[in-house]
């Protein structure tokens, strides 16, 4: 068994060893603290009866010679100095004894203070290199003088557990344990230092620890601010310094979390993020919120916050936060950016729409024209056809364009699916070709929605238009107009077997202004539908395979009438 290393002092390996390095106990490395003063106490007691016999001879004699009173008041004096110097002598033994328990006892009261360098100045070192006669410079504990060797971790005695504490066991009949049994006094000291070792390890630990979170704290890239359970801020980092304009030290233990945010966070706080057996965590995930700065002033952030507790209890509250001026003015420079190149592609997809109009405005008026030169009533028809088609393109176009451009909310009312769709069948499909086979389903436990019935109106006439135009003109064809719910999401769709479309076509249209009937079509349609489903918080999904047809999905959120 071996003693730590890291201590100073002691012999090096190499120097030949100690006269007094025998293996085995040896009572010149003992301390002989308690053996000194069993010694002592040996010695006193022998004395004092060694005393008191000679002085009960010498007045047995003083007696039978005299045997007088005198004799006796000499010999009650007499008894009582043996007595008296026993007393004194006793009480030194008892103080000698008692000193190095209150010792230890300021030791246990500087530990309990926080002192982790108290001092353990009891019996001499047990040296386990000059016992064993071992000079393996690496052990932990060869010439470490700080600790004793059955206390450290990982020292490769041969036959003994290396690991503390499971080494205790094995280490208690080591010759090394041995040599040092029998002073309790020291071994409880050595049990005290090891603890102040092990105290003073975790501290450190745990200042690194410290050190380290407050370091990342106070480096993090967000805004952080926590508080205790009272509201009063504990934690300020630097970025919340630089948003909010106050200094850590005007609001940590000044100012409450309230100071820094919106009103109505009190109860978003107290909504449930995680679920745990001995701690739970509620708050809310990041958002959009805003801050106040120290001169009244409020900015954009995205802001998340954390309720703490622990055994039930709540123990503070913890927030993040980050700038969004930077994001949000990036973001609206995109918009822009955008809006503008949708502008661009908008005016060249309608100026190409305008000029077809005209070229058929101009071919139909020439036709007429010719039919009046000549008198010819069928072409004169012809041509009066070709500008009433083009007429009533035209005003399609503008009211599209009025339509995409002008912002408008839903005027959500109760409704019926099933009429809104019949009504739709009944007004498109005739007027665009009789000959398709328009087909509605609908369950008949739908119930009754609220929304825009114009405005679906609108979409699922703009769908069907299109879905019937996609079918050949040389074959019949079939077209499904359906409504389902699933879920909290109620869904209009549109279905044709028509031609479909390739997947480049599709992302075409995806992206708008973008027809696949030629110089028949704008573009537009779709994203007026596009516009009508986005306010109504919906989604316009697209599913096409070429030859095999098309189908469009509006899905909204459904709002069921009470």
């Amino acid at each position: 068994m071996r003693s730590g290393a890291g201590a100073t002092g002691g012999r090096l390996a190499g120097r030949p060893p100690p006269r007094h390095s025998r293996v085995g106990p040896d009572v010149r490395y003992q301390t002989p603290v308690y053996r000194k003063l069993l010694l002592e106490n040996k010695i006193l007691l022998f004395t004092a009866l060694l005393l008191l016999c000679s002085v009960g001879v010498v007045l047995a004699a003083q007696w039978f010679v005299a045997g007088d009173a005198a004799t006796l008041r000499r010999v009650a004096v007499l008894s009582v100095l043996p007595v008296f110097l026993l007393v004194l002598a006793s009480r030194a033994v008892i103080r000698r004894a008692v000193e190095p328990l209150k010792a230890l006892t300021r030791v246990a009261d500087d530990i309990s203070t926080g002192n982790l360098d108290p001092a353990l100045d009891f019996g001499v070192h047990v040296n386990c290199w000059d016992i064993k006669g071992c000079q393996r410079a690496d052990c932990k504990a060869y010439m470490n003088f700080s600790e004793q060797c059955w206390f450290i971790d990982g020292t490769p005695c041969d036959g003994y557990e290396p690991r503390f504490p499971q080494k205790l066991e094995g280490c208690r009949s080591c010759e090394v344990y041995q040599t040092h049994r029998g002073d309790e006094i020291v071994q409880l000291a050595d049990s005290f230092r090891h603890m102040t070792n092990v105290l003073k390890a975790s501290r450190e630990e745990l200042t690194k620890s410290d050190d380290f979170q407050k370091r990342l704290i106070r480096n993090s890239f967000d805004g952080i601010v926590a508080t205790e359970r009272d509201g009063i801020t504990t934690i300020f980092n630097r970025v919340a310094e630089e948003l909010t304009g106050y200094s850590r030290e005007a609001v940590v233990g000044r100012l409450s979390w309230t100071e820094f945010f919106e009103a109505g966070l009190e109860h978003q706080m107290d909504k449930p993020l995680s679920y745990e057996r001995v701690r739970r965590v509620r708050g809310f995930r990041p958002r959009e919120s805003a801050l106040r700065r120290s001169d009244g002033t409020w900015i954009d952030v995205r802001l998340a916050g954390i309720s703490l507790y622990e055994r039930g209890l709540h123990i503070g509250r913890v927030f993040f936060f980050q700038d969004l001026r930077e994001i949000k003015s990036l973001r609206e420079e995109l918009i822009r950016s955008e809006r503008l190149a949708a502008t661009g592609q908008a005016a060249a997809g309608i100026s190409h729409s305008i000029r077809n109009i005209l070229d058929g405005l101009r071919g139909g008026l020439y036709v007429y024209k010719q039919g009046q030169r000549l008198a010819d009533d069928a072409k004169m028809r012809t041509g009066w056809g070709m500008i009433e088609r083009n007429v009533d393109v035209i005003s399609d176009l503008v009211r599209d364009l009025l339509n995409f451009a002008k912002h408008r909310e839903p005027d959500l009312v109760t409704c019926d699916p099933r009429d809104l769709i019949s009504d739709v069948v009944s007004t498109v499909a005739p007027a665009v070709a009789p000959a398709t086979v328009v087909r509605v389903e609908v369950p008949d436990d739908a119930g009754p929605v609220l929304l825009d019935p114009l405005g679906i109106h609108q979409c699922l006439s703009n769908l069907l238009r299109n879905a019937i135009e996609a079918i050949p003109p040389d074959r019949a064809g079939h077209v499904t107009v359906a409504f389902c719910k699933e879920d909290d999401t109620s869904i209009f769709s549109v279905a044709d077997d028509g031609m479909g479309m390739s997947a480049e076509t599709l992302e075409r249209v995806r992206g708008g202004m973008y027809s696949t009937k030629g110089s028949k079509g704008t573009g537009l349609g779709l994203l007026v539908v596009q516009k009508i489903v986005n306010e109504h918080q919906g989604v316009l999904t697209i599913d096409s395979r070429e030859g095999r047809g098309s189908t469009f999905r509006i899905e909204i959120p459904s709002r069921i009438a009470s």
